[in-house]
């Protein structure tokens, strides 16, 4: 009878450590699922109103690509550098739904893993710009080449209407990259000029004041510089180093809407950032209009310091006669305050 306990208790014993060690099994099975990469989760939002890169909404389009990167270099939590950095430096996120703010998810298998425990700066801009892979910036150490002058025409404009987003922070435990507060949505980094043009009521038949929407008329800007570079990785614009030596730019083609009756027209042009407010008389833009065949120009209003993320709107009225010219108001990108204008007499 002994014996037979001493093999009850024995055999108790086993089983009591078996159920111990699964104990231990399933243990590790969950602490290294938890150490396991995951996924981030990025969500952007664009400057509160801002006018988006097809000019006429607010939202982002579906499917419209952002570069994201990693832009700390933090030592993990137990001092281990991180690669977060040096592995995400252009990874494509794509919009998921046309909103002001949307969802983004990973494109070509550019997902981004949190590899470590730190929480981590995220920044980033649109549009995206082609690179060898996620780890690697585009352009010259992330400086691409940029050019407005054929690039404001309604299919093209939105890949000159550069963006930028920085300070969103996340990590493996909070995973979701938000570009949607105040000080981290996304926006614009270009300048935007709007140019509303009609012709005066004094001097000029209904039938002529039609005209200034006819196919037939023409308008053009001259003397802007064109030639520049965007920095993905700071949001910064630079003109060329050169100026341009063609500083000739016919708008007429470029984005523009038509009222009703054809008696004004709007053109809305995307610029890079550039400073005429010192600059002499004769060296400032040009406004150039040819309305049935009568040649109308204006460039004092143009003495204007044209900067990141500004919209400039010039009320342009077709006159025979001189007048004085007054100063453009400046406004914030958003479609509530570029009504505000100052008012330009284009003279024959």
């Amino acid at each position: 009878m002994k014996r037979f306990n001493y093999f009850l208790i024995a055999a108790m014993a086993m089983a009591f450590t078996a159920c111990s060690n699964n104990e231990d099994l399933s243990t590790d099975i969950k602490e290294s699922v938890s150490d396991g990469p995951v996924a981030a989760e990025v969500y952007a939002g664009l400057q509160v109103a801002a006018v988006s890169r097809s000019v006429t909404s607010n939202t982002w389009d579906a499917n419209d690509a952002i570069g994201v990167m990693v832009i700390d270099a933090d030592a993990d939590a137990d001092n281990t550098a991180t690669s977060m950095k040096t592995t995400y430096k252009n990874a494509m996120y794509k919009a998921s739904t046309s909103a002001e703010s949307s969802a983004f998810t990973p494109e070509n298998g550019h997902t981004i893993f949190f590899d470590d425990l730190n929480e981590h700066t995220f920044a980033a801009y649109y549009p995206y710009q082609t690179s060898t892979d996620k780890s690697t910036l585009p352009g010259t150490d992330g400086v691409i080449e940029v050019n407005t002058k054929g690039n404001n025409t309604t299919g093209l404009q939105k890949n000159i209407d550069f963006l930028f987003a920085t300070g969103a922070k996340a990590k493996k435990e909070s995973p979701n990259v938000q570009f949607t507060g105040d000080n981290t949505k996304f926006k614009h980094k270009m300048a935007q000029v709007k140019l509303v043009i009609k012709t005066s009521t004094d001097g000029y038949s209904e039938a002529q004041q039609a005209l200034v929407g006819a196919d037939a008329s023409t308008y053009a800007l001259d003397g802007l510089e064109h030639s520049g570079t965007f920095n993905v990785t700071s949001g910064e614009t630079a003109l060329a180093k050169t100026a341009s030596t063609d500083k000739t730019w016919t708008i007429t083609g470029c984005v523009k809407s038509d009222s009703d009756d054809k008696k004004t027209r709007t053109y809305t042009l995307i610029i890079l950032p550039q400073d005429f407010s010192n600059t002499a008389d004769a060296n400032l833009p040009v406004f150039k209009a040819v309305v049935d065949g009568v040649t109308y120009t204006s460039s004092k209003a143009f003495k204007v310091n044209f900067e990141s993320g500004k919209s400039y709107t010039f009320n342009i009225t077709l006159k025979k006669a001189s007048a004085s010219v007054s100063e453009a108001t400046i406004a914030d990108w958003t479609p509530e305050n570029i009504s505000a204008a100052g008012n330009v007499d284009a003279n024959m």
